[in-house]
């Protein structure tokens, strides 16, 4: 019943209320870094794990994309990649009346990125990407009912192993495709690793502590950061 209800609201969202563009252009985002910890925090992440004599990829996609306010630090780690950000509830609507997906379109722009509302799972992204490497960048996926939930989306976007699935197929046309994901929690870790092991792909990690990070973010867990090797 709930589930129904989710899906309901979200439908509603992406159809009909998200569609309406109640602003014009698109909104101010802030140049300055220092204005924004979570750039900081994503930084971190970013560069938690390197991997010796691996070339920078000339595709960087981040699934999962939100309002996109951290692409500054996508830029700065691969400051020659084409970016592009992914987000499944673009459609969500702030009180100000701009939805994430103009947010997500604006912070993008501001370094030359391209933002797209749509479900990974189904989105056909052949068209778009046009390089031989690529990295997929996947921040705090749901791989549980719960924090789905939280956001109001329907279980089956807490999927997480048809993620992976989907990227690996996606990936086939590359010469060489990595992931870099990043989880929060010791719980959420190990299920993400299952997935991968699932899979057939193995998980460099690195787990992150919290008291290193609370001033940049509110989350009182440690995170975890996997590199992984697709092909």
């Amino acid at each position: 019943m709930f589930d129904t209800f989710r899906d309901f609201a979200f439908q509603l969202r992406r159809r009909a209320i998200g569609q309406l563009k109640l602003r014009s252009g698109l909104p101010a985002v802030s140049q300055e870094v220092a204005a924004n910890p979570e750039i900081a925090f994503y930084q971190i992440l970013l560069d938690a794990i390197s991997v010796p004599g691996v070339q920078p990829p000339q595709i960087v996609c981040d699934v999962g994309c939100r309002n996109w306010s951290y692409v500054r630090a996508l830029r700065r780690s691969f400051p020659r990649a084409q970016l592009f950000g992914l987000e499944l509830d673009g459609f969500r609507r702030y009180l100000n009346l701009w939805r994430r997906m103009d947010y997500a379109a604006a912070h993008g722009a501001a370094v030359g990125g391209t933002a797209i509302t749509g479900d990974f799972l189904k989105v056909s992204l052949e068209e778009l990407f046009r390089g031989d490497t690529i990295l997929w960048t996947v921040f705090f996926p749901f791989v549980s009912c719960g924090p789905c939930h939280g956001w109001g989306l329907p279980s089956k976007y807490s999927d997480f192993s048809a993620l992976v699935a989907k990227i690996v197929n996606e990936s086939q046309r590359f010469t060489e495709a990595r992931v870099l994901s990043a989880h929060q929690g010791a719980w959420e870790a190990e299920i993400a690793r299952e997935v991968y092991a699932a899979h057939g792909l193995r998980v460099i990690e690195k787990k992150i502590d919290s008291a290193h990070t609370s001033s940049l973010w509110p989350s009182p867990y440690d995170t975890f950061v996997f590199s992984v090797l697709v092909r």
